[in-house]
């Protein structure tokens, strides 16, 4: 890729950065915000994937400050829409795809207009 993104800042420079040093924080919506968002998702014509992919660029954007992030994002290979149209019955195994995509949007942008770009 051509495109010269800089890396995440970690939050220690000089420590390790492992594992056991993770901080969790878990976030659940509720029913009625639930709805809202099947139901926006729906309206604008957006799949849920693309929705929390813009939500993960969004997080990555306000706290770093950058305008572009990429990331890797993994396919199994096996979609739901493949099934039925091959015969995959003599295979083994996945057909694990691993592949960057860069996200790019002005700062402060709405989530669909991120979406859109």
């Amino acid at each position: 890729m051509d495109t010269e993104v800089p890396a995440l800042p970690v939050d220690w420079k000089d420590q390790s950065n492992l594992v056991r040093s993770v901080q969790h924080l878990n976030v659940e919506l509720d029913q009625n915000e639930t709805d809202w968002l099947i139901q926006t998702i729906h309206s604008n014509r957006v799949q849920m994937n693309e929705l929390l992919l813009a939500a993960l660029f969004l997080t990555i954007s306000e706290w770093t400050g950058q305008s572009k992030v990429l990331i890797d994002l993994e396919g199994h290979g096996r979609e739901e829409q493949l099934v039925g149209k091959f015969d995959l019955s003599r295979t083994v195994g996945w057909f694990t795809t691993v592949y960057p995509i860069l996200l790019e949007a002005d700062p402060g942008q709405m989530p669909l207009a991120v979406l859109k770009k």
